[in-house]
């Protein structure tokens, strides 16, 4: 566990390539909580390449993930998100959501990308993302 939540493996590079991609989990833990909300955000990215789409996927996992099992299957596909270079791309959609529940997501390259999708970072345990 970290001030984020866990992060498995603990420091870990993350990588979206066409065959790739990223499952996003977490719980939601206060009591009362009805409406979650979901951000994504990607600074600007550098370089000559074409601008791609990221796809997010509703996967069909309640209870958290263990890391050795094959990915969850896909429930549905929530939106297609475009990455642009050269400016941030921030992204946010709210859903419903009850106290205790485990949400699961899949952000993968989308089949509307011409060319080539490629996103990458460094994720450290125990780092929050906002500082």
């Amino acid at each position: 566990m970290s001030p984020i939540g866990t992060v498995v493996p603990e420091d870990r590079r993350v990588l979206i390539t066409p065959t790739i991609s990223t499952v996003i989990q977490f719980r939601t833990i206060d009591w009362g909580m009805d409406d979650c909300r979901l951000h994504i955000s990607v600074p600007a990215l550098g370089g000559a390449d074409a601008p791609f789409s990221l796809a997010l996927y509703r996967l069909n996992q309640t209870h958290p993930l263990d890391a050795s099992r094959p990915c969850p299957q896909r429930v549905a596909k929530i939106e297609d998100i475009d990455i642009s270079r050269g400016q941030d791309t921030m992204w946010q959609r709210g859903f419903a959501c009850q106290s205790d529940e485990v949400l699961t997501f899949e952000l993968a390259c989308s089949s509307i990308s011409q060319g080539g999708c490629l996103l990458e970072w460094w994720q450290k345990r125990g780092v929050d993302p906002g500082q």
